[in-house]
């Protein structure tokens, strides 16, 4: 468990270093307050008995497909948590949960990806529908699935519900009153 909050800079290479050492008995990686390189990704995607990543408020170099070979490579993953402002978790990465053997014994999805504009917030990253397939291809063994949570917890996606529980498209921006 990385936590770079104290530290100016934490050497993404450093951390690759430490990565690869123990690349083979590696189970979970968490960083907080950090910055998410391309090599730090690789790094991961190359521990194959990886059971937990969680990336919680950190900044990010990397992109979605940099987080994709993760997903795709780590067989035993059972449980990912992915709260990014930068938008990490998108097409690759759903497209990714969809490939045959990519973490079959997944548990456990959290993950916060969202944008604004055209009058709308908290809008899911990526196709909506292929968000859809992949989630609901994992109905059977996810235990717990939280899709961009709003402030009361309540996921913007709800495995086969009804359409009122699909809010992948957020909500539209309330107009804000004049006090002029």
């Amino acid at each position: 468990f990385l936590n770079s909050y104290d530290t100016k800079k934490m050497a993404s290479s450093v951390i690759v270093q430490a990565i690869d050492t123990c690349k083979d008995n590696l189970k979970c990686f968490s960083m907080t307050d950090g910055i998410v390189t391309k090599e730090i990704m690789s790094a991961l995607a190359k521990c194959s008995n990886l059971r937990g990543l969680m990336l919680s408020m950190t900044q990010t170099h990397a992109t979605d497909a940099d987080l994709a070979p993760i997903i795709s490579s780590c067989p035993d993953l059972r449980w990912l948590y992915i709260d990014e402002t930068s938008g990490l978790f998108q097409d690759a990465s759903w497209q990714a949960l969809l490939k045959d053997g990519s973490c079959p014994n997944l548990e456990v999805l959290w993950v916060e990806s969202t944008k604004g504009g055209n009058g709308r917030r908290n809008v899911a990253r990526g196709d909506h529908d292929l968000i859809r397939r992949a989630l609901n291809a994992r109905k059977d063994t996810l235990k717990l699935c939280m899709i961009n949570p709003d402030d009361k917890l309540k996921p913007r996606y709800v495995i086969g519900s009804a359409k009122k529980t699909d809010r992948l498209n957020g909500e539209k921006v309330k107009p804000q009153p004049s006090f002029d």
